[in-house]
């Protein structure tokens, strides 16, 4: 049978959605990797949300516990990079206009760790003082990416 209605070719293209959801961490090489005994994590040390350090060597000085591993610090999360206002000064709108799209309600905590700007940093080889308490031994998987 021959179609009687004009015919009208059209093209598709399908095509797999990839995305980068979530985020990716900083993992050290190899070779530092290989050496790796501990993983030390600390949360809330002064302006950094969240420290992580994979140990090679540990070693005592006195009371305190010495750390040398590659280092990875997270900054603390702004906010909308916006200071609290005082409770006293008007919070309204500049020149009496107003503007609000999606609802309005203020600034929203980032979707994502680093949706504020504020990408890990990475400190390579470094020696500092640490809480052996919260060494963790390696166990080569966790926590690494191929």
């Amino acid at each position: 049978m021959l179609p009687n209605n004009p015919v009208n070719p059209t093209m598709k293209q399908y095509t797999p959605t990839y995305s980068l959801r979530g985020h990716l961490e900083p993992t050290p090489p190899p070779e530092v990797l290989a050496r790796t005994k501990y993983i030390y994590e600390t949360r809330g040390v002064g302006s950094e949300e969240r420290v992580r350090m994979w140990v090679t060597s540990a070693r005592k000085a006195g009371p305190t516990t010495i750390c040398t591993g590659w280092l990875v610090r997270y900054p603390q999360q702004i906010r909308g990079n916006y200071a609290p206002l005082p409770s006293n000064v008007n919070a309204g709108a500049a020149n009496g206009t107003q503007l609000s799209i999606g609802g309005g309600g203020g600034a929203q905590p980032p979707l994502s760790p680093f949706a504020s700007g504020l990408a890990p940093i990475v400190d390579g080889m470094v020696s500092q003082p640490c809480n052996g308490r919260l060494l963790v031994p390696f166990t080569g998987g966790a926590g690494t990416s191929p």
